[in-house]
């Protein structure tokens, strides 16, 4: 069972705890999920803790984990990539992440299967998202 308070509030990020909640009961009856956006891992965590509870699929976790361009103009040069890893070997549910450090198009490339769900939260501009959302496969 998630625990947010305990295995979620320490990552970074703005995902809310209804919001965590919400992911974990969506996931628990996925074998494919694609979250295009992960940041520090605080959402994929949600995700990967649903697969664990229930049918014990993989979450394909994208992000070039360089910030999204708000990010960027605020910090500077981003790179959440490690952070991301630790707080994924932390969360003792790596089994059921496989991270791929690269852009939505990047992995539009070689991946194909349909996801059972999807969540796109990577660059906020409605280019992007609009973008992103083309990109994941469909039936």
């Amino acid at each position: 069972m998630l625990d947010f308070q305990k295995d979620i509030s320490p990552i970074g990020g703005w995902l809310t705890k209804a919001e965590g909640e919400f992911l974990y009961k969506a996931s628990l009856k996925a074998k494919q999920v694609v979250e295009i956006g992960s940041w520090k891992g605080r959402s994929t965590v949600c995700i990967a803790s649903g697969l664990r509870d229930g049918i014990g699929g993989k979450v394909v976790a994208i992000d070039p984990h360089t910030g999204s361009s708000e990010h960027q103009k605020k910090f500077g040069v981003i790179d959440t990539y490690d952070e991301f890893l630790s707080n994924i070997n932390q969360s003792g549910l790596d089994q059921f992440i496989i991270p791929k450090r690269m852009t939505s198009e990047e992995a539009e490339k070689e991946y194909s299967e349909q996801p059972g769900l999807v969540l796109v939260d990577g660059a906020h501009e409605y280019r992007l998202v609009s973008l992103d959302y083309r990109l994941v496969p469909k039936t």
